[in-house]
């Protein structure tokens, strides 16, 4: 190989070399930058109307937009008529008798009776692990 004048740069030449580098960044055009701002502001929506207070009906006054503004906050008439749905199938559920809510998915089953006992942890239920030990 043909070794030719390299040698290394110290951190004060790499330093110069990078800031004038920093220094020769193009600049745009004030006229690219004058163009760009025009189709900036060109899209930019314009203020809001303002609004008109809306009449209450019936001149109810201000429990009727109270009763608006929940009814809209919750998503309308089809959401509270689907929360009322829901509630009512949840009392109903909760408070029906077993047998009749056991109907639905699965068969009642006479063989195998469970009490709630029966879903506690005992000592016994350990004693395999602790004589392992």
């Amino acid at each position: 190989m043909n070794e030719r004048n390299i040698r290394e740069l110290d951190d004060s030449e790499l330093d110069l070399l990078f800031e004038a580098a920093r220094d020769t960044s193009p600049l745009p055009s004030p006229d690219l930058l004058a163009r760009v701002l025009a189709g900036a502001e060109a899209l930019q929506p314009g203020p809001p109307e303002p609004a008109a207070p809306a009449a209450a009906p019936g001149g109810r006054g201000a429990s009727a937009g109270l009763f608006a503004g929940l009814l809209a906050a919750v998503g309308g008439w089809a959401a509270v008529a689907g929360l009322a749905t829901a509630t009512l199938a949840g009392v109903w559920i909760g408070y029906a008798h077993p047998d009749l809510a056991a109907g639905w998915a699965v068969a009642p089953s006479t063989e195998v009776v469970y009490d709630l006992s029966d879903f506690e942890p005992r000592y016994d239920d350990f004693t395999p692990l602790m004589e392992g030990s």
